[in-house]
């Protein structure tokens, strides 16, 4: 914990994985005896936040998570507390109005759209907020509760995992994917973006089976691209004042395409951001922003491409520029 502080990093700890409290191995006073331990040992570290749960559903023992919670909170009223959730779900259907969550989480999962029953144990399909591979729906689902919340997608598809996690014959999820969650979550409006990794997730080491078809240890991941995208995804934010943005889905003009045809905007005070992932013409209405300068953000490469001044319209067309070289996903930036 003093290390990942000295690093300037928060650290996201689970008192316990979901299934030994839904098996019944952390039940009654014991939850009480052992959230008071970890209190005593982390209640001090100012980069600790708490999530309760771990990859299950909240209506598999909720007067027990629900207990953790509570007492978290009572022990370590200075911590952040959230839910971590199963895979197409969120803590918003459980815990929605809990008084000791701070931030709503939810999983979008692994799964492509065509993949949305797979096994019974499994499936989601029937949750109020299931939105299959869209993780900005359940943003905005979020976003909307009383009491308002900030909203994380905990655990959207990994790069080089397997599409549905269990079976060798699927494809991989790519970096282009990392990077098509992390846009569409946070300019629905998140509080920010998980990335994760195969092979960095189960530390595999090459020697011992491994799980969901790795195929590289965790040191050769370190240089996978997924996670490289990630800094020209916080350097954009910061540039931008993210923080001050609110969707502005209103102003794409004939925004009527699903699924990856489907387009995301944010407006901050000192710009308008707008993520395409199939890199087609779209419309925007900028004639309530006024004048502004366009360019062209590469999520790739974190380098930006200007066009010059755009004039305030109802409807000014864009064409992104074309990426030969894989994914043609751009990031249209018009600054005030």
């Amino acid at each position: 914990m003093d290390a990942a502080a000295e690093k300037g990093i928060m650290m996201a700890l689970l008192p316990s994985w979901g299934r030994f409290v839904t098996e019944g191995k952390l039940a009654g006073d014991a939850i009480d005896v052992y959230v008071d331990f970890l209190a005593e040992r982390f209640g001090d570290c100012g980069n600790v936040l708490w999530l309760v749960g771990g990859d299950v559903k909240g209506s598999a023992a909720s007067e027990e998570f629900d207990r953790i919670g509570r007492r978290l909170r009572e022990k370590c009223p200075s911590q952040r507390i959230g839910f971590h959730p199963f895979g197409r779900c969120s803590s918003s259907e459980w815990f929605g109005d809990a008084p000791w969550l701070d931030f709503h989480m939810f999983q979008s999962g692994h799964r492509r759209y065509d993949q949305i029953r797979l096994n019974e144990w499994d499936d989601s399909v029937d949750a109020e907020t299931f939105a299959g591979e869209d993780n900005y729906r359940y943003v905005r689902h979020d976003r909307l509760l009383d009491p308002p919340r900030p909203v994380l997608d905990g655990e959207p598809s990994y790069e080089f995992i397997l599409q549905g996690l269990h079976d060798p014959a699927q494809p991989y999820w790519q970096s282009c994917d990392v990077r098509r969650y992390a846009y569409w979550s946070l300019l629905a409006g998140a509080a920010g973006f998980t990335y994760g990794s195969n092979a960095i997730m189960q530390f595999w080491n090459g020697s011992e089976n491994g799980a969901f078809g790795v195929f590289e240890t965790w040191q050769q991941a370190l240089h996978n691209p997924g996670s490289m995208y990630m800094t020209h995804v916080r350097r954009l934010m910061e540039a931008i004042d993210w923080q001050s943005g609110q969707p502005a889905q209103h102003l794409l003009v004939d925004n009527t395409g699903e699924k990856y045809e489907y387009n995301l905007a944010l407006e901050t005070k000192r710009a308008l951001c707008v993520y395409t992932y199939t890199g087609k013409p779209f419309t925007v209405d900028t004639s309530g922003i006024g004048d502004t300068a366009a360019c062209w953000f590469d999520p790739v490469t974190g380098g930006k491409s200007y066009m010059g001044k755009v004039k305030a319209r109802k409807d000014v067309r864009f064409v992104p520029p074309d990426r030969r070289s894989g994914q043609n996903d751009w990031i249209l930036l018009l600054e005030k």
